[in-house]
C-alpha cells in the first residue's frame, strides 16, 4: 500500500475519535531504515510513541484498528486525564 504519513495520521484520527476528544496531538514519522511508523501521542504531559510495522499501518489504512495502538492509546489516556 502506498500512502503518506499525513494520510495515515488522518486515518488514525478517523479510527480513534478519542484522540480528538482528549485533545491529543498525533505526529506520524516513517522510519525507512526499520520499515515502520512512529506514532507519537502528545499532550501537555509526557509524550508516548508507538511503533507500527508496515503490516499494521497498511491495516490501519484499510480501516482495521491496530490492537497495539488501541492498547497504547488507552494507557496514554488513562495516565494523562
Amino acid at each position: 500500500m502506498d500512502y503518506s504519513e499525513t494520510n495515515l495520521k488522518y486515518k488514525i484520527l478517523e479510527l480513534y475519535p478519542e484522540i480528538i476528544h482528549y485533545g491529543i496531538e498525533v505526529i506520524v514519522i516513517y522510519d525507512r531504515e526499520k520499515g515502520r511508523y512512529g506514532i507519537k501521542l502528545v499532550m501537555p504531559s509526557p509524550d508516548s510513541t508507538v511503533f507500527l510495522d508496515r503490516k499494521d499501518a497498511d491495516g490501519c489504512m484499510a480501516g482495521k484498528k491496530s490492537e497495539l495502538l488501541r492498547e497504547s492509546l488507552e494507557k496514554f489516556i488513562a495516565r494523562n486525564t
